[in-house]
């Protein structure tokens, strides 16, 4: 992952990201520090993967991080929702058009 983590930061093709899915790894695992590190939080503030008796452990995330993308507001967690063994989360995001070059 730092590979092309490191591809994509150093591309002068790539500028916006969105990033997410289940990282099967808790916050503090190399993994997500690098993404994190590289493109901003991308953690809920909630679990999103049940444990027994109550508990639970982070290990889904949507990273948003560019010139023309936009979070709006947090990451939801839908701990209702039963559609998988992990909670699916959510986020609004802005993308804004790019401005055509008029370059000649």
């Amino acid at each position: 992952m730092k590979e092309w983590m490191e591809t994509l930061a150093t591309s002068s093709q790539v500028s916006d990201f969105i990033v997410g899915g289940d990282m099967n790894s808790a916050p503090m695992f190399s993994s997500v520090k690098l993404l994190t590190q590289m493109l901003g939080s991308g953690t809920p503030s909630m679990t999103t993967f049940p444990l027994p008796f109550g508990l639970g452990i982070t290990i889904d995330y949507l990273f948003v991080k560019g010139d023309r993308v936009n979070r709006i507001g947090g990451i939801q967690v839908l701990q209702k929702d039963e559609a998988s063994d992990h909670f699916p989360i959510v986020t609004e995001v802005e993308v804004m058009e790019r401005l055509a070059s008029n370059a000649y």
